[in-house]
């Protein structure tokens, strides 16, 4: 199992994350993997908007939903003013390299963030 980390500020420029939104869909919408809602049960029904983005893979390529919201203050997890957050994955299921493509997407988008994987 491996868990990717993700260090995001409690609140991202609004028009960046529109920006990273627009290329997180394109990533989802074109992606060789089944890509599915938060639970893995509902084919392309992940959620991608101006503020959330939230998906997961499909059925059995489903792990733990990656969910990236452009403003979280509610987090218990901000240490000055970034807030921690993780999605799990294995290598096994190709899901996980949407979660990659998607994480460094928005680090194009937003140099600050900090990224890295434990395993």
């Amino acid at each position: 199992m491996y868990t990717l980390y993700f260090s995001l500020p409690v609140e991202m420029d609004k028009e960046k994350f529109a920006k990273f939104a627009v290329d997180a869909k394109a990533i989802l919408e074109n992606s060789e993997v089944q890509i599915a809602d938060e639970s893995g049960q509902v084919l392309n029904g992940f959620v991608v908007t101006d503020d959330l983005i939230n998906f997961n893979g499909y059925g059995s390529n489903s792990h733990e939903p990656c969910i990236i919201k452009r403003v979280d203050t509610e987090s218990k997890y901000i240490k000055n003013g970034f807030v921690s957050n993780f999605c799990k994955t294995t290598e096994a299921k190709p899901y996980r390299n949407i979660v990659i493509r998607i994480l460094n997407k928005l680090k194009e988008h937003f140099p600050e963030i900090q990224i890295f994987e434990l395993h």
